[in-house]
């Protein structure tokens, strides 16, 4: 399944937060890295990797490696 993700960086605390809109479905990632390196990146795969009860290895990131928003493929 493909996940929209707005990032939200140098956040206080970490989070997923789902946004419904109708039939679409995105969330909002916030984590405390900065978006330095792929720091940011890997925060958000961990976060969501615990949001879908999932491995690291069953979420890719699509699109997005230098945007705030983001599209990842999440293997269930």
């Amino acid at each position: 399944m493909l996940v929209t993700v707005q990032a939200k960086t140098k956040q206080k605390t970490d989070g997923v937060i789902k946004v419904s809109d109708g039939e679409i479905v995105s969330y909002i990632v916030k984590t405390k890295s900065q978006p330095i390196e792929g720091k940011a990146n890997s925060a958000i795969i961990k976060l969501l990797c615990q949001y879908f009860m999932v491995t690291q290895n069953q979420i890719t990131l699509i699109r997005g490696d230098k945007s705030k928003t983001k599209v990842f493929e999440v293997v269930i």
